[in-house]
């Protein structure tokens, strides 16, 4: 099975979405974070979607962190219901 996530020159893309546009400085806080999780250099593409509501989501390759305020408010209307 092909990782979509791999580049040719054996880097990761990490998608990271957000209500707006990442900083230079988060983005070289999260390419740092997740180079030392995977070992290897890691791209990122920041996508924007207003839905999420505020956080972030981070996907790569077949690991994922979700830490919008969308998911928390999810969660906590399961846990009141």
């Amino acid at each position: 099975m092909e990782n979509n996530n791999l580049t040719k020159v054996g880097k990761l893309t990490a998608e990271v979405t957000s209500t707006v546009s990442l900083t230079q400085e988060q983005k070289t806080i999260i390419c740092s974070l997740l180079n030392k999780i995977f070992n290897c250099d890691v791209n990122i593409i920041n996508k924007i979607d207003k839905n999420i509501l505020g956080g972030f989501k981070i996907s790569c390759a077949d690991w994922y962190l979700d830490t919008s305020l969308k998911n928390d408010l999810r969660i906590l209307k399961k846990q009141l219901l």
